[in-house]
C-alpha cells in the first residue's frame, strides 16, 4: 500500500504524495496535484534498470487507466519527471509503472508482478 498524504497547494488545489513500492533497490514517489484540466504528476525515481522503457499510469475509481507518460533511464542518476493526465485527482486510486512487457515494476498497490493492459 502506498503512502497517501493530503495537503493544500494554494490556488492549484489539493495534492497527494504517494510512495511507490517495487523491487529492492528501486525507490520512487509521486506528488499528484489537482489542476483545472486534470492532474499533474511529479515523479522522483531511482534504481530502475537502464535502457528500459517504463510507462507511468494512473487508475481511477471506475477502473479506467490513464497513461501519464514514459521513462527511459539512461544513467544511474535519479530521475525527476513531470507528467499529466485528464483524470481528476479526487478519482485517482492507484499509480503504476510498468515495463515494456506490461509487468508492474512500481506501484502504490501491494499487488505487484501482474500484467496490465493500459489503454
Amino acid at each position: 500500500v502506498g503512502l497517501l498524504t493530503g495537503s493544500s497547494t494554494g490556488s492549484s488545489g489539493d495534492s497527494r504524495t504517494i510512495a511507490l513500492r517495487g523491487a529492492s533497490g528501486v525507490n520512487a514517489s509521486v506528488v499528484l496535484v489537482a489542476r483545472s484540466w486534470g492532474t499533474s504528476l511529479d515523479l522522483s525515481e531511482e534504481g530502475l534498470p537502464l535502457g528500459g522503457t517504463y510507462t507511468v499510469s494512473m487508475a481511477t475509481a471506475s477502473g479506467i487507466w490513464w497513461v501519464a507518460g514514459t521513462l527511459h533511464p539512461a544513467s544511474t542518476s535519479p530521475i525527476e519527471a513531470t507528467m499529466a493526465c485528464a483524470a481528476r485527482l479526487a478519482v485517482i486510486e492507484e499509480i503504476r509503472v510498468t515495463d515494456s512487457a506490461g509487468r508492474a515494476v512500481l506501484s502504490s498497490s501491494p499487488d505487484q508482478g501482474r500484467r496490465y493492459r493500459v489503454s
